[in-house]
């Protein structure tokens, strides 16, 4: 008998928004669903914005591999950390500059344990009028990211970076719907 897969949705409320998710499940390749009604194109400047946050994404994951090879430990805060991110306030950062009128949260969540941490950005707007609303995730001990949509418009943004024809609330950047599991 095949287990179904169990959806447990994790959120944390951030200026009105959505900070964390997991999900588990036996992970498939995406079935191609044909569409009821069309869905638009996703607007070609956010992909840019997924492209931006990555590297920096990137760069926590190894400091936090690092810390943690020193420490036994990971960091809880960007200073612990040892990044020199100015605005950053304990596991928080704005990416939208000094206004933080748009941009993304990025988040250090976690335990003291590697494997059971992550960092997330979510797509954020003080004016709360995103028409793509999402969050990336990567697990300290993955090289895979997930991304999770928060608002209809999301899916096709997730789906894309995905690599998927179908939009999708949760997938991973190696072509499955779901969470990433390593």
């Amino acid at each position: 008998m095949k287990k179904a897969g169990i959806f447990l949705l994790v959120c944390l409320v951030l200026a009105g928004g959505y900070v964390g998710f997991k999900y588990f499940s036996n992970q498939q390749p995406a079935a191609e669903v044909p569409a009821v009604n069309p869905v638009p194109e996703v607007k070609k400047d956010e992909p840019s914005h997924i492209k931006e946050v990555l590297p920096f994404l990137n760069s926590i994951v190894q400091s936090q591999r690092t810390f943690y090879a020193q420490n036994r430990q990971i960091a809880p805060s960007f200073e612990k950390l040892g990044l020199p991110i100015q605005g950053a306030t304990g596991n928080r950062y704005f990416t939208g500059g000094e206004n933080n009128r748009e941009g993304f949260v990025v988040i250090l969540q976690g335990g003291p344990m590697l494997g059971k941490g992550s960092v997330s950005a979510q797509r954020f707007s003080s004016s709360d009028n995103l028409e793509y609303r999402y969050m990336l995730q990567r697990r300290y001990v993955s090289n895979k990211v997930s991304c999770g949509a928060v608002n209809e418009g999301a899916k096709k943004v997730c789906a894309d970076f995905c690599g998927l024809t179908t939009p999708v609330a949760v997938c991973c950047n190696d072509g499955t719907v779901g969470v990433c599991l390593d």
